[in-house]
Order: structure tokens, then sequence, then C-alpha cells
């Protein structure tokens, strides 16, 4: 198993969408849980994954598991960038 894209950023409140790539064979249920290593990051359960607001800029695990075989595990290292984004003045 594994996740696409392997790597990636996002910034600060933003959010990044990742695919698990699941080897089946025959008719084995290809779904999985998502986890992440901080609660500041979060992942739904169509690997959609967010950063707060006011998550700490860093290196961050995204773990998908199989329903099916708990043992089969892909990660993806997702680093949380500082949000550049342009606000506009109050």
């Amino acid at each position: 198993m594994s996740i696409s894209p392997a790597s990636g950023n996002v910034a600060q409140g933003d959010s990044l969408q990742l695919k698990a790539i699941v080897d089946a064979i025959g008719f084995a249920d290809e779904s999985v849980t998502w986890s992440s290593s901080d609660s500041s990051i979060t992942v739904d359960a169509s690997g959609n994954v967010t950063a707060a607001a006011d998550a700490k800029l860093g290196e961050y695990t995204i773990t998908a598991t199989s329903v099916f075989d708990g043992s089969k595990k892909g990660t993806a290292t997702i680093t949380v960038v500082e949000d550049r984004r342009i606000r506009p003045r109050r």
C-alpha cells in the first residue's frame, strides 16, 4: 500500500487531497482508515488533509491503514508551511 502524493506541502489553514493506493488481491476490501501524527493536522475519511490555521510549521506523518489487513499501511509526509496569502486590511 502507498499514498499519493508521498509528500507535499500544505499552508496553515489549507488542505491537500491524498489518495491511498491499495494492492488488493481478488475481491479484498480496498477501504482504508486515515490517521495523523498530530491533532492540528486532520485527515477525513476521503484522505483530505487539513492543517489548522495555528498548526506549527514542520513535518507530519499521515498514515492510511487497510481495513482488510491492519498490518498493511502506507505513509505520506506532509510539511506545513506558512500561509502567505494576502489578507485584506480591516
